[in-house]
């Protein structure tokens, strides 16, 4: 069952949103770390905007994966020099901030001294340190626009979907 949640109106609108804050926040020079593969959509829908176009920006693309091990998730970070990061202002973009252990992992490898922004589509959390353009307490799976289908996927979709949890199990 196709269960339409956000149309390609929405996630416009949404977009525009999260490229308004961030022109009033966001320094000069700018590194921007998109997490692979969910926010591919995103950052390029996003990064076309005015505000990334007057701005000396560095892309990095950082491919990460969950693991389940007795009950506990953990995200593999493929390696990647953090490092280089030491003293700069970084723009983290993801597509959804569901239960924000991918986006803790990435926040507690980058070193201290790095001045951090977090960019996300959806959230399921309102928190005060993040940027986001919807909030969405619709607890059941989301896929498309970046975001996968179980073992489908249904990545490449323009507008974004949910499936019953129900469906889920089937």
């Amino acid at each position: 069952m196709t269960n339409l949640l956000y149309s390609k109106k929405d996630i416009k609108k949404a977009i525009n949103k999260i490229a308004t804050k961030l022109d009033r926040v966001l320094p000069e020079q700018l590194e921007v770390i998109v997490l692979m593969d969910g926010a591919f959509k995103f950052a390029s829908d996003l990064l076309a905007y005015e505000v990334f176009q007057k701005r000396n920006i560095r892309l990095h693309f950082i491919k990460t994966s969950r693991k389940i091990e007795k009950d506990i998730t953990k995200v593999i970070v493929n390696d990647y020099d953090f490092t280089q990061f030491e003293d700069k202002t970084v723009l983290i973009l993801d597509e959804i901030y569901d239960t924000g252990i991918t986006i803790d992992t990435i926040e507690k490898l980058l070193p201290k001294s790095t001045k951090i922004f977090i960019a996300v589509l959806i959230t399921k959390k309102v928190l005060r340190h993040l940027i986001y353009g919807i909030y969405c307490d619709n607890d059941n799976w989301l896929y498309g626009y970046g975001m996968d289908l179980k073992d489908k996927d249904q990545r490449h979709l323009n507008e974004i979907y949910y499936l019953d949890n129900a469906e889920l199990k089937d």
